[in-house]
């Protein structure tokens, strides 16, 4: 496990830490680096469920992953464990708001990996966002 997988897995653990305050009852599902293209995360309501997220999005857009995506699709599989609910319905938004304090969003607006990537890299170099 590098660094990257080792910050995400602590913030993944403590979030569904934080779901089982509410719900004691739901059972964590493994998480997976294995993700690619546009998606930031998925989660899988299966014998084998599980979550996915998006390596280059956890490098090039740390904070929102955090923040958003992790419970985002902690909340998919809260939902499912719970009330066998799948999508975004009104279960899912209910249980991203206890997580988060948010409103839920569907869709993150982080653009293609590989701008994300490029933005990244131009903060780290003290290069200005247009």
């Amino acid at each position: 496990m590098d660094r990257v997988e080792e910050i995400f897995l602590g913030h993944y653990n403590r979030a569904w830490e934080r779901a089982r305050v509410f719900w004691p009852q739901v059972n964590p599902v493994p998480l997976r680096w294995d993700l690619h293209g546009s998606c930031a995360g998925r989660a899988w309501y299966s014998a084998d469920s599980r979550i996915q997220l998006n390596r280059a999005y956890c490098v090039a857009e740390a904070k929102e992953m955090i923040q958003d995506t992790i419970p985002h699709e902690i909340a998919h599989i809260v939902a499912w464990q719970l009330w066998r609910a799948r999508g975004h319905g009104v279960e899912w938004k209910s249980v991203f708001q206890v997580l988060t304090g948010k409103q839920a969003n569907r869709l993150h607006s982080m653009g293609k990996p590989e701008e994300a990537l490029t933005r990244a890299a131009g903060r780290m170099s003290g290069k200005r966002e247009d």
